[in-house]
């Protein structure tokens, strides 16, 4: 790649630079680590962290939607066949 020998598994070209194959992705124009980020409502955001929820960011492991509102997952459960 560019008159040099590279190893394929470990490098590809990237937006015209060499990157990690497993590494790298181009995400919105930028390069970032396919493990860490992805896109959400256009910004970048941790996969295991952020989730969308009614239209905003959330932590996953701690909101949840009841009744069209935000309540805490550990706190809140519904009973749906109680409701009136």
């Amino acid at each position: 790649m560019y008159g040099q020998e590279k190893n394929v598994i470990d490098i590809v070209a990237l937006n015209g630079k060499e990157r990690n194959a497993m590494d790298i992705v181009a995400l919105n124009g930028k390069e970032r680590n396919t493990v860490d980020i992805v896109a959400l409502n256009g910004k970048e955001r941790n996969v295991v962290d952020i989730v969308s929820l009614n239209g905003k960011e959330r932590v996953v492991f701690d909101v949840i939607a009841l009744n069209g509102k935000e309540r805490t997952s550990f706190d809140i459960i519904s009973l749906f066949s109680f409701q009136p």
